[in-house]
């Protein structure tokens, strides 16, 4: 048995349209997970290696989305 944790998730996103085509939607958004960078105790399954591994390092994505 595993113990609990948490993790501190955000993700912020903003939608605009351009100026030059009103059907051309923007979308700009970045991501950050376990902010915080606590390593807790985590039970994969996987095909290649399974067992006990630490999860959840601390990663950011950013991003832009285009809709014509």
């Amino acid at each position: 048995k595993l113990d609990g944790y948490r993790t501190v998730d955000l993700t912020c996103a903003y939608e605009f349209h351009l100026r030059t085509r009103q059907q051309t939607k923007m979308t700009i958004f970045l991501s950050g997970k376990n902010l915080t960078d606590e390593v807790y105790k985590a039970s994969r399954l996987h095909r290649v290696s399974s067992g006990i591994m630490p999860g959840g390092f601390r990663q950011f994505n950013a991003g832009l989305r285009i809709t014509i």
